[in-house]
């Protein structure tokens, strides 16, 4: 077969399957689904204020998170959210997450951030300033209110 009529035929099979798992999805507008978040999953996450991560079935779902930072799922946690919106490639969820669980698998992504190490500002004529940690590296470029250890 020529080259030509090779990739005529891989483009039209891409888009046939492409307006079928736009319909797959669009069955589920509306419904609640469970969603594993994931660390990396959503190129522009940062900029729309949501996260990423996988649906029971395997679906991308981009999920919006609340404003405060203590409230958000961390990769590896699990919540429910509404489907807003279907895409033949992800789903959107505009609602608020509910029944967030904190798994172990968020535990372990939080354990193995990076720490930060940052000088105290002293006072004037103080002693040489302690030096504390950031142990939320994330949380700190994010929040100007973080929790501070002193080591």
């Amino acid at each position: 077969m020529p080259g030509q009529v090779i990739q005529e035929s891989y483009l039209r099979l891409v888009d046939e399957v492409d307006v079928i798992a736009w319909a797959e999805n669009q069955t589920v507008v509306g419904s609640t689904v469970e969603v594993m978040f994931a660390d990396g999953e959503g190129r522009k996450d940062a900029a729309t204020n949501r996260m990423s991560g996988r649906a029971r079935d395997n679906r991308l779902v981009h999920v919006k998170v609340p404003d405060d930072v203590a409230l958000r799922p961390r990769p590896g946690d699990i919540a429910e959210t509404v489907v807003s919106y279907a895409a033949p490639h992800h789903l959107t969820a505009d609602r608020a997450i509910t029944n967030l669980r904190r798994t172990r698998g968020g535990d372990a992504w939080h354990a193995r951030r990076p720490r930060v190490e940052v000088p105290r500002r002293h006072r004037a004529g103080a002693r040489a300033p302690a030096l504390w940690v950031v142990w939320d590296v994330a949380l700190a470029q994010r929040s100007s209110t973080f929790s501070w250890r002193k080591c």
